[in-house]
């Protein structure tokens, strides 16, 4: 990239993360339909850029994510996607925000992550272990449960409203049924409000979705760490 000034080459390498990370949600959400899991898994990749790019790449990565999603429906189906699935959006994008409140809470887990890093910054990165021992490992086991159990709470409430949101005011419902709506009826059926109901529905989904999820994301943004460690000693991107 010779010829690039750092700041284009480190737009350009945030475009690019962003770019395969929607790429790999996609996938990885089309995989679980395939194998009827039940799972979104939509946000995994997100929680990588994140990681990797810190929150403007989280950010991006969930507006692709988004709106390549209405886009690959129209392919698949002939029809554009209920309206309402673009305020679903607004999960994607928290959960970059939440990802990122964490990976700044536990900068010894998370910095050596990043793969955007200021020249200054080099030293200090280096001298973090990627992959922490002992009382570090621990720390980044409750690190990564914590914030499992934070998107947890917060999309299933999130998507609950949201679904309610898109029922009652914008009569804007998804052409395809999904687990929830199941474990939704069912709890409809036992005289549930339609919150309460919504909510309830996407519990035991999430309570698997966002630690794999989590699981996935922060894999793959240590895997990309080290592969970036093997050819220089510092993050893959640099600018001063």
């Amino acid at each position: 990239m010779a010829g690039i000034s750092k700041p284009a080459r480190k737009f350009l390498g945030l475009l690019l993360l962003c770019l395969c990370a929607t790429a790999a949600n996609k996938a990885l959400g089309f995989l679980s339909v395939i194998l009827h899991t039940g799972l979104f898994l939509d946000t995994a990749f997100i929680i990588t850029a994140t990681f990797s790019g810190g929150l403007p790449a989280g950010l991006l990565a969930s507006l692709f994510t988004t709106v390549i999603g209405g886009i690959s429906h129209y392919l698949f189906w002939g029809s554009p996607w209920f309206w309402g699935w673009y305020l679903y959006g607004l999960c994607f994008a928290v959960t970059a925000l939440v990802t990122w409140l964490f990976a700044r809470s536990f900068p010894e887990e998370c910095a050596p992550l990043l793969l955007f890093a200021r020249h200054n910054q080099h030293e200090k990165l280096s001298s973090l272990n990627p992959m922490p021992r002992q009382s570090g490992m621990l720390n980044l086991i409750i690190m990564l449960s914590l914030l499992s159990l934070a998107l947890w709470i917060i999309i299933s409430v999130m998507g609950a409203f949201i679904s309610v949101f898109n029922t009652r005011i914008l009569h804007s419902i998804a052409e395809v049924a999904s687990v929830e709506d199941a474990f939704k009826l069912g709890l409809l059926q036992r005289g549930f409000n339609l919150v309460i109901a919504e909510i309830l529905a996407r519990i035991p989904i999430n309570i698997i979705d966002r630690p794999v999820s989590v699981l996935i994301g922060y894999g793959t943004s240590l895997l990309l760490v080290k592969a970036g460690s093997r050819k220089k000693q510092a993050p893959l991107f640099t600018t001063r």
